[in-house]
């Protein structure tokens, strides 16, 4: 049998903690990178007929309302 002492046992979990958290820090770091990158992808538009607001996931300047059919144009800051 491996004779262990406590002290290397404590050392092993908590390095292996310490390993699978920053493991998850940089998954879900790395997925809401992803994330926002694809929203500031978007153009978002205002439709001046029927008030809905939407966006696309081209880089247009004109698009066309998906509820009513009306053409509108990007939505300025």
């Amino acid at each position: 049998m491996i004779d262990l002492r406590f002290e290397t046992l404590a050392l092993f979990w908590v390095s292996t903690g310490i390993v699978v958290l920053l493991i998850l820090w940089y998954y879900y770091d790395k997925r809401q990178r992803d994330f926002m990158r694809a929203e500031q992808m978007q153009t978002v538009f205002h439709c001046i007929k029927c008030k809905h607001i939407y966006a696309e996931k081209t880089a247009v300047g004109r698009c066309v309302c998906p509820k009513c059919g009306f053409e509108n144009s990007q939505l300025q800051f």
